[in-house]
């Protein structure tokens, strides 16, 4: 917590300080970015640099320093905290307004019973104390879930060929069709960081080469078979494994344990996409990989790009939206 000087380095987009810069003197609002670290994670977590902090924490406490508001980097101690959260309000009581940069979930992630409970109950009480949180509890949990990129399918930052799937037959049949019309994004209902997520293209085994032209002209034309292959990439960690149609399906809807999965080093609980009583999404992924196709995007952008965002009008234009089934992001 708290500021210290900074090297302020130039880059081709101007400048960046990689370390949190001063906050001005009597400054008239004082916000803290509020994070924390998953006991035994490496850094702290997966969403963790090195330095252990998120890499957009000191950008956005810097850019309120910038601004002309005071702002500090605060720590939510779950050791300091195992059965309240005294020790963390009376961190955070002075502040005017928290900036929460902790993946929905991530306190119940090594932490006694309950925090992650007890956290959002200060929050709740912060706010109807009239202080600012951003994002609150509520809006975490209605926007947290993947299923929100369907929800805004038909928006201009959406993708229409985004679908929610509740059970398994929808699921396979969705992603069947989905995937043999354009390259795919598949993610948990819920998670973060990469966690659950992964981009999916055709490839061709005996050629070991990628699949240029889909078998579906116009989405819901054709489907794919079980023993069609397929390129995975963990957005966690950006490692690739192939495997069959079939072979995924089951990962997804059983978990790695139902099969021999190759390699699956996702941090998360459960390494399996779509636990029983849970969602699971899929969406367009706009592009190849970079390296692999030459025509790439950058594999974390189109994760999150792909879900939420599309710039070419052209691409808009040859949307079609088959119906609707169950959703990842």
């Amino acid at each position: 917590m708290g500021a210290g000087a900074s090297a302020i380095k130039s880059t081709p987009l101007g400048y960046r300080a990689n370390e949190l810069l001063p906050s001005p003197e009597g400054a008239k609002y004082k916000l803290c970015v509020v994070q924390f670290k998953v006991p035994g994670a490496k850094n702290g977590g997966s969403d963790k640099g090195p330095d252990g902090n998120r890499i957009d924490s000191i950008p956005i406490a810097n850019s309120v320093i910038k601004a002309g508001g005071a702002c500090d980097l605060v720590l939510f101690d779950s050791e300091k905290n195992k059965t309240d959260v005294e020790e963390f309000k009376k961190l955070t009581a002075d502040y005017h307004a928290l900036i929460v940069r902790i993946n929905p979930g991530q306190l119940s992630q090594g932490t006694e019973e309950g925090t992650q409970q007890r956290f959002d109950d200060l929050m709740n009480e912060y706010i109807k104390a009239g202080k600012l949180v951003w994002s609150s509890p509520k809006i975490q949990t209605q926007m947290g879930a993947k299923d929100a990129l369907v929800n805004i399918g038909k928006l201009n930052c959406g993708l229409e060929d985004t679908y929610a799937y509740y059970n398994d037959d929808e699921l396979m049949a969705g992603f069947k069709k989905t995937c043999a019309f354009q390259p795919r994004v598949i993610k948990q209902n819920r998670g973060s960081a990469g966690e659950g997520i992964w981009l999916v293209w055709l490839w061709d085994k005996e050629k070991d080469a990628k699949i240029e032209v889909y078998p579906s002209k116009t989405l819901g034309e054709k489907s794919l078979e079980d023993t069609d292959y397929v390129k995975l990439m963990e957005m966690n960690d950006n490692h690739v494994e192939y495997h069959t149609v079939k072979e995924f399906m089951i990962f997804c809807t059983k978990g790695p344990t139902a099969i021999a999965w190759t390699r699956s080093q996702s941090p998360t609980p459960s390494s399996r996409l779509a636990a029983r009583a849970t969602c699971c999404c899929t969406t367009r992924a706009a592009r190849p990989p970079r390296r692999t196709q030459p025509h790439s995007r950058r594999p974390r952008a189109s994760t999150t790009r792909s879900s939420c965002a599309s710039t070419r009008a052209s691409s808009r234009k040859a949307r079609r939206r088959a119906p609707r089934s169950c959703s990842t992001s």
